[in-house]
């Protein structure tokens, strides 16, 4: 092997004579390490594909996204003329099924070629944001990084309640049980909040990998409720900040969008969770999912070989539940 050509190498030697010893991988690039006695060389080729490829998929992906952008699926409730598009829906599923760089130059990407070919923009240019903030946190999500996405969801339902356009819809007056309540607008990111914090919220990722479609299914629906929810809500801060409506109007349009938007995000949830389910399945085995995923399923087979080899060791073959095999094993 010629080190000279390597793009860069990693040095530590010790005493005695340097052999190749083993190949190893560092991510996707292979690592090949020399060592004698307490030394070795890691010789590492080059990642500058990545980037390239990265960009390539990014770009790919965006103009899909771009397409759907300007497919409508059904009305926005109580906004005459405007449709929620089927990009909505497919934002959280790019935030499983990509590398969080892909998915979020995909929704970049794909709403600024939107808003050229149509000529139309709501947020004088930022209209990618609540996607980007989406994909972002299912992505974050899927990595185990649920402490951040914790504190985004946090600091934007701050955002929104402390706003000055806000003030008066911060709550509103729900009639109910013969009296009534004072609801916050943000009611339903409040819940997913709280979904996020539970022990589901920790169990998701590797549930949507699970061989159980039931199990499958609620894993890949948290990561779509919490990418939608994020989403709504950033849009929602948008529309407050950006637009410059009258405080009075802004009261009306919110006060009415308070019923229409659970209804609104938990369609989109339910689709993207379906679409998103369908999409898993191939992609389970195949490699081309984002390389977290790929550990949690490497670590799930070696677990299931390692339950396979303990039960073949018992009388009649029987296989004892994981827990029973660590009390036995202690």
């Amino acid at each position: 092997m010629d080190l000279d050509n390597s793009p860069w190498i990693l040095f530590s030697k010790n005493q005695g004579k340097n052999l190749i010893s083993e190949c190893n991988t560092r991510g996707s690039a292979p690592v090949f390490t020399l060592g004698g006695g307490g030394g070795q060389i890691e010789t590492v080729l080059s990642e500058t594909r990545l980037p390239t490829r990265s960009l390539a998929l990014g770009i790919l992906f965006g103009a899909l996204f771009a397409v759907l952008k300007v497919i409508s699926l059904f009305p926005v409730i109580g906004s005459p003329g405007r449709f929620f598009s089927a990009a909505d829906v497919v934002a959280p599923v790019f935030g499983i099924i990509l590398e969080p760089v892909v998915a979020g130059l995909a929704v970049t990407v794909g709403t600024c070629l939107a808003v050229g070919a149509t000529g139309t923009t709501l947020f004088y240019g930022l209209d990618f944001v609540p996607a980007l903030l989406d994909v972002i946190a299912v992505g974050l999500m899927i990595r185990g990084r649920r402490r951040l996405v914790v504190a985004m969801y946090a600091g934007l339902i701050a955002l929104f309640s402390i706003h000055p356009n806000a003030q008066d819809f911060e709550v509103i007056r729900v009639s109910a049980l013969g009296g009534s309540l004072w609801v916050p607008f943000t009611w339903l990111h409040i819940v997913c909040f709280m979904l996020i914090l539970s022990p589901l919220g920790g169990k998701a990722v590797n549930w949507t990998l699970e061989s159980s479609s039931l199990r499958a299914t609620v894993g890949v629906a948290l990561l779509c409720l919490v990418g939608t929810t994020m989403q709504h809500l950033a849009g929602s801060f948008l529309f407050l900040s950006v637009l410059g409506l009258p405080r009075s109007s802004l009261t009306r349009l919110f006060q009415a969008a308070f019923v229409a938007y659970p209804v609104e995000r938990l369609t989109i949830a339910t689709l993207a969770t379906a679409l998103g389910s369908v999409a898993l399945r191939p992609l389970k085995n195949s490699g081309l999912l984002p390389k977290e995923f790929r550990s949690i399923t490497r670590s799930r087979r070696n677990n299931d070989e390692e339950d396979h080899r303990d039960a073949s060791q018992l009388p009649g073959g029987t296989q004892l539940p994981r827990r029973q095999k660590l009390d036995l094993n202690t």
